[in-house]
């Protein structure tokens, strides 16, 4: 029931926990603080690509590799300087124009709400989907502040105007705030009544057994009769807590904020 719910959700795997130790090491490089994992990884893997090709991800975790590969590598240029097998031949400059240049394909497709409109509700992997945008979102907003701040200081960056760095950075708290009104629409629409709707229709009816102790057809309908409203007694406390935890979810990201800087 869980599978269907949330619509096939991967298990993590070995790739799926280099992915995130790579984001992990470039929220920490961002914030000047220790990452989870000491051996640096961002200057020493080459790159992502067998990440994204694996089964594991979610199709929103694989779309995000590119952009979290591009934006780790330009982060450590910008802000730690060392030789990185990543960049390979690529210059700080030529990151940041790639960072620039597709940010705008990330924004929300015209027609996301369809299954909602068709009287589905939110499944955790619509959840999922806008956690990981508020997560690149925030950090790409910190990259693009300390790339303004340090403009003039950063030759590498002097191909790029220090206006197209600001307007990049209002895309991205564009983008941010359309996510966020979703996530608030989202949660106007989780449906305890849907979700109980989706489960019950999932699930074989109540079958009949026959009765040790009469051979009364009428008591085997009551006996019958009293598993069906159990079975639905439990179906709808599992729907309501369902909708609960969705509420919760897209409340929470109502009340994520984009840094300060």
């Amino acid at each position: 029931m869980e599978t269907k719910l949330q619509n096939g959700a991967k298990a993590p795997n070995a790739n799926w926990i280099l992915y995130n130790l790579w984001i992990d090491e470039t929220w920490a490089t961002l914030r000047d603080t220790v990452p989870l994992c000491t051996t640096f990884i961002l200057t020493k893997v080459p790159d992502l690509g067998q990440v994204k090709d694996d089964p594991c991800l979610t199709a929103t975790e694989a779309g995000l590799v590119p952009y979290w590969q591009t934006l780790g590598v330009a982060t450590v240029l910008l802000i730690t300087k060392p030789d990185v097998k990543a960049a390979a031949n690529l210059s700080l400059s030529q990151l940041m124009e790639d960072i620039l240049t597709n940010l705008p394909k990330l924004a929300p497709a015209s027609g996301q709400d369809h299954n909602i409109a068709q009287g589905c509700p939110p499944h955790a992997l619509n959840i999922q989907k806008a956690y990981l945008l508020f997560d690149y979102f925030r950090a790409l907003y910190i990259f693009l502040g300390r790339a303004i701040s340090t403009h003039s200081k950063t030759p590498s960056l002097s191909s790029i105007p220090k206006k197209r760095l600001e307007e990049g950075k209002k895309k991205c708290a564009d983008l941010f705030t359309q996510f966020q009104t979703h996530a608030r629409q989202q949660k106007s629409r989780v449906s305890a009544q849907a979700i109980f709707d989706l489960v019950e229709t999932a699930l074989p009816p109540v079958e009949s057994s026959p009765n040790s102790h009469s051979n009364s057809s009428t008591t085997n309908g009551v006996e019958d009769g009293k598993a069906a409203q159990a079975q639905k007694l439990h179906l709808r406390q599992f729907a309501d807590g369902v909708a609960r935890s969705a509420e919760e979810a897209w409340e929470g990201l109502v009340r994520v904020k984009l840094p300060s800087k």
